[in-house]
């Protein structure tokens, strides 16, 4: 019998044939033995049947998943995104918004949504910790958990390079040194199997996308893996279940970068408001009435009209940081950029991919 089994989910966050997203399991029988599954690359549909497979087979399953869960803003960031953009921007990456004005990824008929009400899963992070029995779904973020699972992905600019999609970025030095760190966790663990995938991936001279994909739901999995069954002070939870949260492994100093730019933003570390007082977030929320389950699971067979996205007053939001301009213009990006994001590319190359409603990282 398996004691408990964390799945890493990579999504994609769209339900789209030609871009699938990616599984990968980890389990620890009543012994403490640990074993795992190669990733493998399904959909939202099959991702469910692989995680209901594994649900049957265990007492405790945690589906740790590379999409944001929880998202009531109708547009804009979210306030947990905030505090990881301030520590990812730093690196050198980014942080895409998550806001329900997004269609196919956050809309009411967004996959997210269908495959949180089939799935039925609880929402507490905390719970998935020690829980002897059920199923749960927590948000993670595998670019949040690099720079403590490898530290040498700490520091300014550091981030590592690692999607072959993004042609221009894309440093094949950064994709060896991903799979190595999951080759070395995965000896560290005793996971064989784990350890033989990643360092059959870290040979791919030419990776593709569908093979970063896969890299992803591993450090998903252990991400969930790590939340499961380490020391909870080794371990950080950005946000809350209201507006939306993250977890991750973390270092002091990643712990350190969070901390401060959570203060700033009053957003809860770990449970506490590090400035002793709940935030009164003042971000437009879907209305009570929104059909899309967003905790949990609505068994109504109905959908009543709801007030939709794009009635709403179009904003302009930086897509690395979530940062609105006034107005509802562009006014103002070239020095935001600039004085921000110009690590990322020079703004010359960044505003075309910014009009087109892009995100300039992910290129």
């Amino acid at each position: 019998m398996v004691d408990w089994t964390v799945v890493g989910f990579d999504s994609a966050w769209t339900d789209n044939a030609k871009a699938p997203g990616a599984v990968c399991a980890i389990r620890r029988d009543q012994s403490g033995h640990l074993s795992s599954s190669d990733p493998q690359l399904v959909n939202f549909d099959q991702a469910l049947d692989f995680i209901m497979a594994e649900r049957a087979e265990c007492g405790v399953c945690v589906v740790a998943l590379d999409q944001p869960t929880i998202v009531p803003n109708l547009g804009g960031m979210r306030p947990v995104e905030k505090v990881v953009a301030s520590l990812i921007s730093w690196l050198g990456g980014g942080v895409q918004p998550a806001n329900r004005s997004k269609k196919g990824m956050f809309d009411n008929d967004a996959p997210i949504w269908r495959f949180k009400q089939r799935l039925r899963a609880n929402d507490n992070a905390e719970a998935a910790r020690s829980a002897e029995q059920g199923l749960f779904l927590i948000e993670v973020f595998p670019a949040l958990a690099l720079p403590s699972l490898e530290p040498a992905y700490f520091g300014s600019l550091a981030a590592p390079r690692y999607n072959p999609a993004n042609i221009g970025r894309f440093r094949l030095s950064d994709w060896i040194g991903v799979t190595t760190m999951v080759h070395r966790h995965a000896t560290t663990l005793g996971l064989g199997s784990l350890a033989i995938w990643a360092s059959d991936a870290s040979s791919i001279s030419k990776p593709r996308k569908s093979d970063q994909d896969k890299l992803d739901a591993t450090i998903c999995a252990l991400v969930g893996m790590l939340w499961r069954s380490m020391d909870r002070s080794d371990q950080i939870m950005v946000g809350n279940a209201e507006f939306g949260y993250m977890i991750a492994p973390a270092s002091a100093e990643v712990r350190a970068r969070l901390c401060t730019a959570a203060a700033k933003h009053n957003v809860p570390i770990d449970g506490a408001y590090l400035t002793g007082q709940q935030s009164r977030q003042p971000i437009r929320q879907v209305p009570a009435e929104c059909w899309a389950p967003l905790h949990g699971v609505t068994h109504s067979k109905t959908r009543p009209v709801v007030a939709s996205a794009q009635r709403q007053t179009a904003s302009k939001a930086c897509p690395e940081c979530g940062y609105v301009f006034r107005g509802g213009t562009w006014g103002g990006i070239d020095a935001h950029w600039k004085r921000l994001h110009s690590q990322i590319m020079p703004y010359f190359e960044a505003w075309p991919i910014i009009k087109a409603g892009r995100k300039p990282s992910a290129e």
